[in-house]
This record gives C-alpha cells, sequence and structure tokens, in this order.
C-alpha cells in the first residue's frame, strides 16, 4: 500500500479500487456491480441494481462474494456509519429504513420514516448524538436518534404493534425543498448541505433547526460536497458542471447579521431581504466552475486536504481537478456505464498536508495568515503531558487508587505516558514548522 489516497468507484458492471494520482488499478471485483454500495475495513456491501432487493457483501480481500442475502423490498440507499460499523442501514422504495447487524446479518429493525421512497441515507456522531438523515422523494429531509431506533428493535419486527412505530419521531425535519432531494453532506460543525432537483442547495443547522441559506442554480442538481476544512461547498449540476461556493466569503455563515455580510464575488446575486440568506449563482460566470464533462456528473468526492475533487459522470470517465485553478489534471475512462459511488480512503501523511496548507495560504489574502498566527501565539507549552504529571502525586497519595492498581497496571501506565510525550513533541515540532512558515509568508507579503 502507498502513501497516496485510495480510490474506491462502482458502477453496474464492477467496483474498482485504484490510486487518484495514476490511474493504476489495486483491485478490481468483476460481477459485482453496485448502485449503492458501502464498506468496512474488511467488506463490501453492494445493492447491485436500482430495481433488485438483494444485497451482496464482498470481502476486499478477493474478488469472491462472502454471502449474498435478500431484502424486503426494492433498495434505493445504503450507509455504514463510520461512528458504529456494525450496522448497515438500507433504504427502500416505500420509505422504510432496514438496520441490520453486520456480524450476524440479522434484521434489527424496520421503520417506516417517509412516505415515498427514500432517495439519500447518511449518518453522522456529534457530543450527545448518533444520528442519522434521511431525505424523501417528496422532498423532506429528517435527522433521527440512531440510538433510539436500536433500543426499540425488539419490538419494531412487530408489525402489528403500531404503538411502537409512533414511537419514533424525528429529532429535525426540514421541508423547505419542493422537489426530491437528490443528496446530501453533514459537516462535523452540525450542518447539512442538501442538493435538490428544484435547482437550490440549502443548508440546515441541526442544534436549532434553522435554514442557514438558499443558493439558487441554473440546473437541477445530482450531487453535493463539502471540503474537510468546510471552505467550500461543490455542487454537480445537471449540465454535467461542477460549482465552487465559498462558505467563508460568499455566504460568511459565521455571520449572523446577514445584512452586513458582504460577497466579494461577483458570481452571485444576493438577496438583503431579512431571513436566512439567498444567493442565486449565475450561469455567465466561469471563475467558479468546473467544466469538462459532457454529461451529468453522478458521483463526486475530495482528498483529505481539498486540493483534488474527483468526479464521475453517467459516461464512466473520472476526471481529477485541481481546486485552486479549476482545471483537470486527468481523466481516466475506468467504467463503461455510470459511475455510481466515489469513496475515498484517506492516507495522506501530515507533511502533504502542511504543503498544501501553505499552497492555499499563498492564495488567500494576507488576514487569513494574521489570524492563523494569532491563534498559533495564543498555544501555550502546557500540554495533557503536564497535567498527567501534576496529577501523579495525588493519585500516589491515594491509598484506594493505589490499592486497586497492579505492577503491571502500573507499568502500561508508564508506557502510554512516554507515548503520550512523544506524540506531544511531534505536534509542538509540526507546530513550529507551521509558525515559521506563515512568519515568512508574512514578512515576503509585506515587502510586496
Amino acid at each position: 500500500m502507498t502513501n497516496n489516497e485510495m480510490i474506491l468507484s462502482s458502477s453496474k458492471e464492477e467496483i474498482i479500487i485504484w490510486e487518484y494520482q495514476t490511474g493504476t488499478n489495486i483491485k478490481k471485483y468483476k460481477s459485482s456491480g453496485s448502485f449503492k454500495c458501502g464498506f468496512t475495513d474488511k467488506q463490501i456491501y453492494s445493492i447491485q441494481s436500482e430495481k433488485t432487493n438483494k444485497i451482496t457483501v464482498w470481502n476486499i480481500a478477493n474478488n469472491k462474494p462472502l454471502f449474498t442475502s435478500n431484502l424486503a423490498e426494492q433498495a434505493t440507499s445504503l450507509t455504514i456509519p463510520d461512528q458504529a460499523k456494525e450496522y448497515c442501514l438500507i433504504g427502500g422504495e416505500s420509505g422504510n429504513i432496514y438496520i441490520y447487524h453486520i456480524s450476524t446479518g440479522r434484521l434489527l429493525a424496520r421503520f417506516k420514516l417517509h412516505i415515498r421512497k427514500i432517495t439519500q441515507i447518511k449518518s453522522a456522531k456529534f457530543p450527545n448524538a448518533y444520528i442519522i438523515i434521511t431525505t424523501g422523494e417528496e422532498g423532506s429531509i429528517c435527522c433521527w436518534s440512531l440510538v433510539e431506533m436500536i433500543s426499540l428493535s425488539t419490538s419494531i419486527m412487530q408489525e402489528s404493534n403500531s404503538e411502537i412505530q409512533s414511537l419514533i419521531k424525528p429529532l429535525r425535519k426540514w421541508t423547505q425543498h419542493t422537489l426530491p432531494v437528490s443528496d446530501i453532506y453533514i459537516s462535523p460543525n452540525g450542518r447539512i448541505y442538501s442538493a435538490s432537483l428544484d435547482r437550490t442547495s440549502k443548508i440546515f443547522d441541526i442544534y436549532t433547526g434553522d435554514m442557514l441559506a438558499s443558493i439558487i442554480f441554473p440546473s437541477y442538481l445530482n450531487r453535493i460536497l463539502v471540503d474537510n476544512n468546510e471552505r467550500f461547498l461543490y455542487v454537480a449540476s445537471g449540465k454535467g458542471d461542477v460549482c465552487q461556493v465559498s462558505l467563508c466569503d460568499d455566504l460568511q455563515l459565521g455571520n449572523k447579521d446577514i445584512t452586513h455580510s458582504k460577497i466579494t464575488n461577483s458570481t452571485f446575486i444576493k438577496n438583503s431581504s431579512v431571513g436566512p440568506q439567498s444567493l442565486t449563482f449565475l450561469d455567465s460566470s466561469t471563475k467558479q466552475i468546473f467544466s469538462g464533462h459532457k454529461t451529468s456528473v453522478s458521483a463526486m468526492n475530495c482528498i483529505l486536504d481539498g486540493s483534488v475533487l474527483i468526479t464521475g459522470d453517467l459516461e464512466g470517465n473520472v476526471k481529477i481537478w485541481d481546486t485552486f485553478t479549476k482545471q483537470c489534471l486527468n481523466t481516466f475512462q475506468k467504467h463503461n456505464s455510470q459511475v455510481n459511488e466515489i469513496f475515498l480512503s484517506q492516507f495522506c501523511p501530515e507533511k502533504k498536508l502542511m504543503q498544501n496548507l501553505i499552497l492555499y495560504l499563498k492564495q488567500k489574502p494576507i488576514r487569513v495568515i494574521s489570524l492563523l498566527l494569532n491563534h498559533l501565539k495564543n498555544i501555550t507549552n502546557t500540554s495533557k503531558i503536564s497535567e498527567i504529571k501534576e496529577s501523579k502525586p495525588q493519585a500516589q497519595n491515594d491509598s484506594q487508587v493505589s490499592e486497586n492498581l497492579s505492577n503491571d497496571d502500573i507499568e502500561e501506565m508508564k508506557q502510554k505516558i512516554l507515548r503520550l510525550e512523544d506524540e506531544n513533541k511531534r505536534w509542538k515540532t509540526l507546530n513550529n514548522t507551521l509558525y515559521q512558515k506563515l512568519l515568512s509568508l508574512e514578512h515576503s507579503s509585506k515587502n510586496d
């Protein structure tokens, strides 16, 4: 395995794991075509067709299926939560969601969540909750508690028990879209970004339930993506273009007084009315558009540092884009039909992350560098390690704690402290290197 990020892309014929920089295939799973798929560290879960009611499980180590399981109805969406990989969530044509236990293959729960078919299922973990977000063909977006669903799984399978079904209530529900929601993205900051066939992308706050912004695009939307730093929003339109929106400059989501928000890019027209921010993406401007696909973009993802965007279309083409210049770096004909999914495995070293951060800062105003410098100056040299060391005498004086610790436990704690000290030194070195780079950039910018 190399130190590059691997791409897992799927079509109705096959699933391929390959390297995006060279296009080299790492693994190919023939006859494993996938309409929707998800994967864990050891297995790939594939719904092979939009019209089938079967799910196939593949071993990542080889190209032979482990088993095939029948579903109660046609499946429309699938996800395996990163924070709870022992569960597989499948959405159905009738609006039902099915929760399977991966280790045993047992169906744990079935819930009626939407009045029409479920178009997307995504999961997220927050400090106080495990949640799943579902979207329906009727245009609604719902937020549910995964823990609540699993806790009621022992009773919900009784179809006559309508009282249990009535206990399942959405934590949040948004109905602002007028046509089916085609895709959603959940950010770690508690925001939901949606793309719809009604030509709008909307941003919702999970904590408050408010709609923060609505963006109108020239064509219907297929896919939506936000980079890991939540700086840019990428939306794939039906024309084959990918539009980029700056969440920092164009929307300024952190600014509550939206009447004073400024738009630094003429690509947008802003509605100054009170309420959620409303922007219109102008088709006449090409500054924020990735143009090159001849057909609609059907899958999209970006690498860890956000410098490279990967898109797939209906003809099986996969394009690699530079997000700074909007130039297409490479095109690969990986599939003979529509690219349904694009996943990435993260193998990005810290050095590359820092290099790309510096590259990004070179293309942004000096105020960004100043903000980062102020932030780094406020970082104290004290750490969790010093707090642990200071607390050791107190623990040693506590007879109850001492009696409960064996020699093996004490030795294990010493080893953990040593590892934490090494980790602390490594991050201090990285922080100092970044600080020096920022200082040199600020100095060179002032001289210019």
